[in-house]
């Protein structure tokens, strides 16, 4: 088991190197072409949130975005949409709640056929957000998938042609959004 695990994290990191992904991100944008740093769309830097978009972030309003963000993300890709799993988006909330004493993959998952993903989105890189122009909540739901771009292993899973059903957890914790993701059947 030691070496199944060690053998499909060198694939994942091999392979997170030999394939980017085009962002097709509304507030983001990579420093160049072969470049994984990201800055604010239209130039300039990240700054501090503003009090204003803090109090603006409402987790119950992002979580009722995350499947049509979900889709238009994987329509970006050539993907078909996918539906939520209530089972898998209760076990990815609990989830994501615990990523912020430990970030870590659960490896203890009561289901082993799910798939999942974690990310750490900063309200740094949101801090260019028009929020005249934008809802942060749909901004956020939009960017948690948008973080995962840069690896190959991450989008894999994301854009599993297999994976039919979805769970999506997410947790504020102030300073940052923590994300899980997970799936049913990803490799099948």
């Amino acid at each position: 088991m030691k070496n199944l695990i060690v053998f499909v994290f060198s694939f994942f990191i091999f392979n997170s190197f030999s394939q980017t992904y085009e962002m097709y991100s509304d507030v983001w944008e990579y420093v160049s072409s072969d470049s994984k740093m990201i800055v604010p769309k239209g130039g300039g830097s990240f700054s501090v949130p503003s009090d204003d978009m803090l109090k603006q972030i409402d987790t119950n309003k992002i979580n009722s975005y995350m499947l049509e963000s979900f889709n238009k993300f994987r329509k970006d890709y050539g993907k078909l949409p996918v539906k939520e799993s209530r089972e898998l988006t209760l076990s990815s909330k609990s989830y994501a709640k615990c990523l912020v004493n430990e970030f870590k993959h659960d490896y203890n998952r009561s289901d082993k056929s799910t798939s999942e993903v974690i990310a750490t989105l900063s309200l740094i890189k949101l801090s260019n957000v028009d929020l005249s122009k934008y809802d942060i909540n749909k901004v956020i739901a939009d960017c948690c998938f948008d973080a995962f771009v840069g690896s190959y292993g991450h989008m894999s899973i994301l854009l599993d042609n297999n994976a039919k059903e979805f769970g999506f957890g997410i947790y504020n914790t102030g300073k940052s959004i923590k994300i899980c993701v997970r799936s049913f059947g990803y490799g099948l």
